[in-house]
């Protein structure tokens, strides 16, 4: 039995209220399910390190080191 993947093209953006908050536009992914992780693996401003902590009541960014 063969197994088919479908692709599609997305939009991927963060959860800032700025329409700049883009991560990748015209994207092809697998398509996402519900419980699905995408892993940005270099996140500029989105880590720990750059981002305005506490930029209109946001958390701090989590950091999974591997």
């Amino acid at each position: 039995m063969c197994s088919l993947v479908q692709a599609e093209e997305v939009t991927a953006a963060g959860n800032l209220c700025t329409a700049q908050d883009v991560i990748g536009s015209g994207v092809l992914l697998n398509k996402a399910h519900i419980g699905d992780l995408l892993e940005i693996t270099n996140a500029g401003s989105y880590g720990y390190s750059l981002s305005p902590l506490l930029f209109s009541g946001h958390a701090a960014p989590e950091q999974i080191l591997i």
